[in-house]
């Protein structure tokens, strides 16, 4: 998370640079209301928009920040497609966000009716677009922690490592596991494969079903699709019951 953001920050410049709108913006609530305490001050917002002959590119990126320094952010990049006279497009857009925030990759497509004056400095725009949400499923929609814990146990048995206390494995939870199994336990890259290999022989065969959805998650989905989100997603390694959560969405 800390190389995103140093990556991120990065961009920030780079793209500040570029951009037409630069914003500082400051949030008063945490001063006057206790209950606010953790909500981020301070949130910087780049944005830029640029036509070109076959339609138009725009993005907005928001950092928020804490005391720490960068603690979320969200962006948007969106195009417009016109190869025809008259002023229908098409539009394509993309949202998605890190940070202390669970944000939610969105997909949408659809069409758009702009104007705009000559030198763009007047204009408006509708726009009708479907919308698809992607979720993560490993640690957003599912508790998949029981499965990889299990499956780096047995892989450590195999490997002749011993057993370690389940609370010492969590941090195997996300990382590439030939990472972790050299960082954590120590091991060679050659082991780390070793070990590896042994993780998928459980994972297969009982791993990927050690898997539960988390309580409200099928009623989230749902509510989705009743307000109008798209898309139906499926995974085998959810197992019956992430199966069956996931189709409704």
């Amino acid at each position: 998370m800390k190389k995103f953001f140093t990556i991120a920050a990065i961009l920030l410049v780079a793209l500040g640079a570029k951009a037409q709108n630069v914003q500082l913006h400051y949030d008063f609530g945490s001063a006057l209301y206790d209950k606010l305490d953790g909500r981020p001050a301070t949130t910087t917002t780049v944005e830029m928009f640029k036509p070109d002959k076959w339609g138009s590119t725009f993005f907005f990126l928001d950092f928020d920040y804490n005391n720490k320094g960068v603690q979320s952010a969200y962006w948007e990049i969106a195009r417009e497609l016109k190869f025809w006279e008259g002023p229908l497009a098409a539009h394509i857009e993309y949202n998605g966000g890190r940070g202390q925030y669970p944000y939610s990759n969105a997909y949408l497509a659809g069409i758009a009716y702009n104007y705009n004056n000559g030198d763009f400095t007047k204009g408006f725009g509708l726009q009708a677009m479907y919308k698809y949400i992607l979720f993560d499923l490993d640690g957003t929609l599912t508790d998949s922690a029981p499965g990889i814990i299990r499956c780096v146990q047995y892989a450590l048995e195999k490997c002749g490592k011993g057993t370690c206390p389940d609370r010492e494995l969590l941090p195997f939870i996300g990382p590439p596991l030939t990472e972790s199994f050299q960082k954590i336990c120590g091991m060679t890259a050659a082991e780390a494969n070793t070990a590896l290999e042994y993780y998928r022989e459980r994972f297969a065969r009982v791993g990927m079903y050690e898997n539960s959805v988390y309580d409200g998650i099928p009623e989230l989905l749902q509510n989705l699709r009743q307000a109008g989100a798209g898309g139906q997603q499926y995974c085998k390694r959810a197992g019956p019951k992430g199966r069956k959560a996931l189709r409704h969405g």
